[in-house]
């Protein structure tokens, strides 16, 4: 039975923002929100569910499953959500969500049927890249292309869920053959094995269509043609779909996030287009709410007519050494709130710049490791294999995680980034036992350290200062943030300046028809940055570049030439 109080406390949550509350109510099959950083997207999507639960969309031993593309953008979802149901003190409500992302809910799939596809799901597999050049020279060459074409037409997102479908049962004989004979398991055939068995035996797929009476897709921009595909599996013809997300932030192109998917599903005359309307993270900032509009807009149009001038907050150093000085007395003024500062690549001048501020009289946490780099990979690998030595007949516990951390300390090789990643570590291990049952805590940690995130952990880091990639920062926040090395050559990178190519002698974009898309995925990229701020967005550039042995004149970044961009040093 509806509980009519209960329903009405849900949408009384709302009942000030009409946007969110036309998300909560809608009851449309199919639906894509676009929500911007800030809009209470979170709380929108917590509330929509708590309503499809008391309203009866979501009936007896049925669930919804919620997915994001990352595992940091999974857990940040399921974590919001269980901790507003275990305040609205309903911890009922909590057995009818499954929160993971793509490749977390096909290890749950494949523990259970993965015999079908050729899986023993008795053995821990060790997660590879299957494009990773040393593994592929060990296949025949015939296999190898094969590998490479289909991996290659997923980053490049050249391929429909159709191609897709016809390829997949060759690629996963090359994986049963080559690669599960050596207990190894590549990051895409997770998924490509979980689509074969979901295809080849109906009664499977039409169990979990069923079970999964709503699904609600987070970051739905990131999402590529894998995650895709198995989306449109898993929705059967009574299922509830909703997907949340912001062209603004797509930032993960060259994972094949499908270019445009948000625009591209709104067309559909079966989805429900709805948007968002309030920005509450900038609520008491009017400069940053404008910059927010502007860049918006101008991304939309690349026009530069009929702007607001708005002022972008500077550090301005006549050096790197200068810039970094002023960077850390920055920080020390403000040393009671989280601030991060952001690169756009790890470049020898992000090098530079990171030595001299370590110089200075602050401690930040380095993590500017990229999660691909093998060094961390080997890390993660010998974390999670020491683990399930230690831990196979029970889960780790308060008492045993400083053996596991010294044990783990003395296997792996020694690194920039080791001492980061074992804090890192040591936070997962700590979250873990506090929020996670015994039945479940080794699980989580598996999933984790199998897919490389442990980068996800940086907000249980007990660390003021960040220093991480635009990349890594993705999906996290801070009270501050500084966008250092705001220069041409480091934003817009070699690479960026190769794609765009049209940029003028005074360091403007000139927009055309060939270089829009890269001009907008340059501008999607500065937007993630601004957008991790809470209180105060900064950029903070030096006249003088560095380039690996020597400095050299440098000139701003393209962005300050915005049409809308006004330059403020700070003093």
């Amino acid at each position: 039975m509806k509980n009519e109080k209960t329903i009405n406390n849900v949408l009384n949550l709302a009942k000030n923002d009409s946007s969110q509350l036309e998300v909560i109510r809608n009851d449309s099959k199919k639906i894509v929100v676009e929500a911007p950083a800030g809009f209470g997207k979170t709380f929108t999507m917590i509330n929509m569910i708590k309503y499809w639960i008391i309203t009866g969309v979501i009936t007896n031993y049925k669930k919804v499953l919620c997915l994001s593309f990352s595992v940091s953008a999974a857990n940040r979802m399921k974590e919001s959500i269980e901790s507003s149901f275990i305040k609205d003190n309903d911890k009922r409500l909590l057995r009818v969500i499954k929160a993971t992302n793509f490749h977390g809910l096909c290890r749950t799939i494949l523990s259970k049927y993965g015999f079908l596809v050729g899986l023993d799901v008795k053995k821990v597999y060790q997660n590879m890249d299957s494009s990773d050049k040393k593994t592929l020279s060990l296949l025949p060459k015939g296999e190898r292309k094969v590998i490479i074409d289909l991996d290659t037409s997923i980053k490049a997102a050249s391929i429909s869920s159709n191609g897709l479908i016809k390829k997949i049962k060759n690629y996963n004989n090359i994986t049963r053959t080559y690669f599960l004979t050596q207990n190894k398991l590549p990051y895409n055939s997770i998924i490509t094995l979980t689509l074969e068995l979901l295809i080849d035996n109906n009664q499977i797929c039409e169990f979990y269509q069923k079970y999964f009476t709503a699904i609600c897709i987070d970051e739905f921009q990131d999402t590529n043609i894998l995650g895709l595909t198995l989306i449109k599996l898993l929705t059967g013809k009574n299922t509830r779909f909703v997907a949340f997300g912001d062209d603004m932030q797509q930032i993960y192109q060259f994972l094949g996030a499908i270019p445009s998917l948000i625009d591209k599903y709104s067309e559909d005359s079966n989805v429900k287009y709805l948007t968002l309307q309030n920005n509450y993270r900038f609520k008491n900032n009017i400069e940053m709410q404008l910059l927010d509009c502007q860049l918006r807009r101008y991304k939309e149009t690349l026009n530069t007519e009929g702007y607001t001038r708005v002022s972008l907050n500077t550090i301005h150093g006549k050096d790197l050494s200068d810039e970094a000085l002023k960077i850390s007395e920055f920080i020390k003024k403000h040393s009671t709130y989280k601030c991060a500062v952001l690169f756009s690549n790890n470049s020898k001048t992000t090098k530079c710049l990171v030595k001299y501020l370590l110089n200075e009289e602050i401690t930040p946490f380095n993590a500017l490791f990229r999660d691909d780099d093998q060094s961390v990979i080997d890390f993660h690998d010998i974390a999670l294999k020491i683990y399930f030595e230690m831990y196979r007949s029970h889960p780790i516990t308060n008492k045993e995680v400083t053996n596991y951390i010294k044990k783990v300390e003395k296997s792996t090789s020694k690194t920039d980034y080791k001492q980061s990643l074992l804090l890192l570590l040591k936070a997962l291990i700590k979250k873990s036992i506090k929020e996670y049952s015994r039945d479940n805590r080794s699980e989580f940690i598996s999933t984790i350290l199998s897919s490389y995130s442990l980068r996800q952990n940086l907000v249980d880091v007990k660390h003021n200062i960040i220093l991480s990639t635009i990349h890594g920062a993705k999906g996290l926040e801070w009270d501050y943030v500084i966008l250092a090395n705001f220069e041409y050559n480091e934003l817009p990178n070699y690479f960026e300046i190769k794609a765009i190519g049209n940029i003028n002698k005074n360091s403007k974009l000139v927009p055309n028809t060939e270089n829009k898309k890269d001009i907008q995925d340059f501008i999607n990229k500065f937007y993630v940055a601004f957008s991790r701020s809470k209180k105060e967005f900064i950029v903070s550039y030096s006249d003088m570049h560095w380039e690996g042995c020597r400095y050299n004149q440098a000139s701003i970044s393209p962005i300050a030439k915005l049409p809308f961009i006004e330059i403020k040093e700070i003093k």
